[in-house]
C-alpha cells in the first residue's frame, strides 16, 4: 500500500481454453478519511457557541456542524465529528434561548409601561374631572375664552408656495 491509500491488484480470468490471463493491474482506492468534515464541524459548532447572540449566524452554522459531524462521523477523527454535532446542537440551544429570553424581557417591558401609562392617563382624567367640578360650568367657558383670546397669536397664513408664515 503506498502512500495515496491506494493498493494494486492484479486480475486474473480464465479464458474458454482454460488459460489463465492476467488482465492488468486494478488500481482499488480505499476509502478517503473525512478527518475535513470532522475539523470544520468542530469549527463552525465553535461559532454556534460564540456567536449564539446573533441569530442569522449560530443557527445556520450549528446545523451545518451537525450535518458535517454526521457525514464524518466514520473518518479517523470521531471525536471531532461527535464534538463538532454536540457543540452545534449547544450553540442552536443557546440562541434559541436567547430569543426566549429577549421576548420575554420585551413582553415584560412592554407590560409595565402599557400600566404606567394607563395610570398617568387615569391621574390626568381625575384632575381634569377635580378641575371641571371645582370651577363648574365658569371652567369650559373660561377655556373658550383663553382660547379666543390666543388664537389671534397663533394664526397661520398660506402664501401661493404653501409655505407658512
Amino acid at each position: 500500500m503506498d502512500n495515496n491509500n491506494e493498493q494494486n491488484q492484479s486480475t486474473y480470468v480464465q479464458n474458454d481454453t482454460g488459460t489463465t490471463i492476467n488482465t492488468g493491474t486494478v488500481l482499488n482506492e480505499e476509502k478517503k478519511d473525512k478527518k475535513g468534515f470532522s475539523i470544520a464541524a468542530l469549527v463552525l459548532g465553535i461559532i454556534a457557541i460564540v456567536l449564539s447572540c446573533v441569530w442569522y449566524v449560530s443557527v445556520p452554522a450549528g446545523i451545518v456542524a451537525i450535518i458535517l459531524g454526521i457525514i464524518g462521523i466514520n473518518s479517523s477523527k470521531k471525536g471531532l465529528s461527535v464534538a463538532g454535532i454536540v457543540t452545534g446542537v449547544i450553540g442552536i440551544i443557546l440562541t434559541i434561548l436567547l430569543i426566549v429570553a429577549v421576548i420575554a424581557l420585551g413582553i415584560a417591558a412592554l407590560g409595565s409601561f402599557g400600566s404606567e401609562l394607563y395610570n398617568n392617563l387615569d391621574d390626568f382624567q381625575n384632575t381634569l374631572n377635580e378641575n371641571i367640578e371645582d370651577y363648574g360650568e365658569d371652567f369650559e367657558d373660561q377655556l373658550n375664552k383663553t382660547l379666543d383670546d390666543y388664537k389671534d397669536n397663533f394664526e397661520i397664513n398660506y402664501n401661493t408656495n404653501m409655505d407658512i408664515i
